[in-house]
């Protein structure tokens, strides 16, 4: 069940390993200042390990991520902050893992406000420097990894995203897949749940297809599809959401609608596609049907 959960939500497997990681790489300074008395380094190591217990506790019973991966960050950043105006010098190197952890756990925008903020927090400070060529070597150090932490989370999430996208979408026709649908109604069947607003679900096949594909070949019937979906896409409003369930059956999805906008949509649809659809110097047309 957990290594399940772990490879399908990628989000959870790393703010798990992290927090694991972390509580056990934490966990054995907080006995050792117990055990030689330093009392506040100690019960501030256990407060970190707890709140990043708390946090990952969370992420697993609620399934939000997110926000434990915030309050993860928060802990361990103020957690730095602590240790180096208590520790002075050999507390500062917490920053550097926390720097890299920022940028791991949040979005690249948001780990940059927050690492800002730390690394302004420690330079205003300056207590932990016993001079202002440690202060300049520190900022010049962390600054570097920042800003190395902060490109590669750049590019992982535009390549993250992209990968989303191929595998949302259809590769010919640019309209969401069946994978996309079954996200997409799910997400309407909880908002109708929490707040009652209405969907229109338009159901749209193109007629005799096999016979274009048949009588002009699949290039051509490719050639329909696409000019359909972008008519589709084109007679749509931004909100609408436009599938293509396989072959040439397709789906619209319409927040916001009632039975009598329904039915006008979708004839406007049809008689939109009727009078712009070609196959050479054939009309295509469309039956749709809604609910």
């Amino acid at each position: 069940m957990i290594w399940h959960r772990m490879r399908n939500d990628f989000d959870l497997a790393i703010v798990t390993v992290f927090g694991g990681v972390a509580m056990i790489g934490i966990a054995p300074f907080a006995v050792y200042r117990y055990y030689t008395g330093n009392l506040i380094a100690a019960i501030m190591d256990t407060a970190i390990v707890l709140g990043i217990g708390l946090a990952l506790a969370h992420a697993w019973l609620s399934g939000n991520t997110r926000r434990a991966a915030l309050f993860m960050t928060v802990a361990t950043n103020l957690g730095c902050i602590a240790s180096a105006t208590l520790l002075g010098l050999a507390g500062l190197f917490w920053t550097f893992p926390v720097l890299l952890v920022n940028f791991l756990l949040l979005g690249h925008r948001t780990a940059l406000g927050v690492s800002l903020f730390t690394l302004g927090f420690l330079i205003w400070h300056g207590k932990a420097f016993e001079s202002k060529l440690e202060l300049a070597m520190f900022l010049v150090s962390a600054s570097v990894v920042g800003l190395l932490a902060f490109m590669f989370a750049y590019r992982t999430t535009s390549q993250r995203k992209q990968l989303e996208d191929l595998a949302l979408l259809d590769p010919l026709t640019g309209a969401q897949n069946r994978r996309g649908m079954d996200q997409e109604l799910d997400i309407a069947i909880k908002t109708f749940a929490r707040d009652r607003s209405t969907y229109g679900l338009a159901i749209m096949d193109l007629d005799h297809f096999k016979r274009i594909n048949d009588k002009y070949g699949h290039e051509e019937g490719d050639e329909v599809l696409v000019d359909f979906s972008n008519y589709v896409r084109k007679n749509s409003r931004k909100m609408d959401r436009f599938f293509r369930m396989g072959g040439e059956e397709f789906v619209l999805l319409i927040p916001g609608v009632d039975a009598t906008s329904l039915s006008a949509i979708i004839d406007h649809h049809c008689k939109y596609i009727a009078e712009h659809l070609r196959c050479r110097d054939e009309a295509v047309t469309v039956s749709i049907g809604g609910a």
